[in-house]
């Protein structure tokens, strides 16, 4: 899932910090988040989608091409 947070992010061309100030974390939370140090809350998750304009699914399953 971690992963995918900043795959997602990366894909729309946005920083850890741009993110952080769309869902109301600190960039280290963003950090933590990618990194498998910490998980985000479910509320934070649907802000992350929100923000990032994508499902949570889009954020949570893993990609097709990284079980084949």
């Amino acid at each position: 899932m971690t992963h995918r947070i900043r795959e997602v992010r990366i894909g729309h061309s946005m920083t850890q910090q741009e993110l952080a100030e769309a869902i109301g974390v600190t960039q280290t939370a963003i950090t933590k988040w990618e990194t498998g140090s910490c998980k985000p809350s479910l509320e934070n998750m649907v802000k992350a989608a929100r923000a990032l304009k994508c499902s949570m699914d889009d954020l949570i399953m893993p990609d097709e091409r990284d079980e084949a």
